[in-house]
């Protein structure tokens, strides 16, 4: 039961991070590869990760310009759990328009579980990402 609680969103941390270091055209392109590549493996309707991921993506810009603060940890997080929380919620609008969904248990299963998760991967995540990038730097011109 400890493997269904620990689920961070990745692919969400990955846009955000791109958002946050290249800018929105970066992050709007992941957001949709991110989202394809999720609902080709899932089994709900097909484009609503896509459009979630791509929804907070534009989020993710307007809230940086409100919240965000370069090198600040704690708004990175309040940042990430905000996107993060929303994009559990567009989801799940989403998915009510095609299936009967209980929103509690959603909230107490998936968002709560979803936040928590990410928000304690979200830092080594993004410290991860960033050696990452620095290290393909050599490469580009």
């Amino acid at each position: 039961i400890a493997g269904s609680w620990f689920m961070p969103n990745f692919l969400l941390l990955l846009i955000i991070f791109l958002n946050l270091s290249w800018g929105i055209r970066y992050s709007l392109l992941s957001a949709v590869f991110a989202g394809l590549i999720k609902d080709g493996f899932s089994s709900s309707t097909f484009g609503i990760y896509t459009f979630s991921f791509v929804f907070c993506a534009y989020l993710t810009t307007v809230f940086s310009k409100f919240l965000y603060h370069k090198g600040s940890a704690l708004s990175r997080m309040i940042l990430v759990a905000i996107v993060t929380a929303i994009n559990v919620l567009v989801h799940y609008v989403l998915q009510m328009m095609f299936v009967s969904v209980n929103i509690f248990q959603v909230i107490q299963h998936i968002l709560i579980p979803e936040i928590l998760t990410t928000l304690l991967v979200s830092t080594i995540t993004f410290q991860y990402l960033r050696k990452c990038v620095l290290k393909l730097s050599v490469f580009l011109p």
